[in-house]
């Protein structure tokens, strides 16, 4: 923003915490880093108006000395000037932190919704893992009864379908009886 580079530092947290500890965490985390840089992009109203002050006195007191309708006439001007420019450029600048402070929210807003997801994929993960792992002494009990399946020195043999043996040639049809007889 206006020259300034906002930059969070890492932040680190652990699921086992739990998510809504997390989230306030980072939240957090966000909130404090980002008060200090928006606290930097403040306008220094108060100093600015303190030598305009000492301005306006300055002319009256040099100024003064040799015309009094002078210096105030001068004195005025300064002020109206000075003081125009600078409520432009405290309203630049108030317009700056608000710009900042709208991108910051959202940059914070899509860090939680990303600490978020990956709670939720965490999640779906252990499900998968968890649902894997019910299976596993009947998958283990299935790859030992491959080996014991069938014997031989394979262990490929075990998996193997078995063709039918090719059946027994038909008896003959007694003579007569044939597919071309008409009886």
């Amino acid at each position: 923003m206006a020259g300034t580079m906002f930059h969070l530092p890492p932040w680190t947290g652990s699921f086992s915490d739990g998510l809504p500890a997390m989230e306030h965490s980072l939240d957090a985390h966000w909130e404090q880093h980002a008060k200090s840089f928006l606290d930097s992009l403040a306008y220094p109203l108060q100093r600015h108006l303190l030598i305009l002050g000492a301005s306006v006195l300055a002319v009256l007191l040099v100024v003064g000395q040799i015309s009094w309708p002078v210096a105030l006439v001068a004195a005025g001007l300064l002020a109206l000037v000075r003081g125009l420019l600078l409520q432009q450029q405290h309203t630049k600048a108030q317009a700056l932190h608000r710009s900042a402070r709208q991108a910051l929210h959202q940059a914070k807003r899509d860090s939680l919704q990303q600490l978020r997801a990956a709670g939720a994929e965490l999640t779906d993960w252990y499900e998968s893992y968890r649902a894997a792992d019910a299976v596993d002494a009947d998958c283990r009990a299935f790859i030992t009864s491959l080996s014991a399946a069938a014997p031989g020195g394979s262990p490929f043999e075990g998996r193997v379908v078995d063709r039918p043996a090719p059946a027994a040639p038909a008896a003959p049809a007694p003579a007569g009886l044939g597919k071309d007889s008409h009886r």
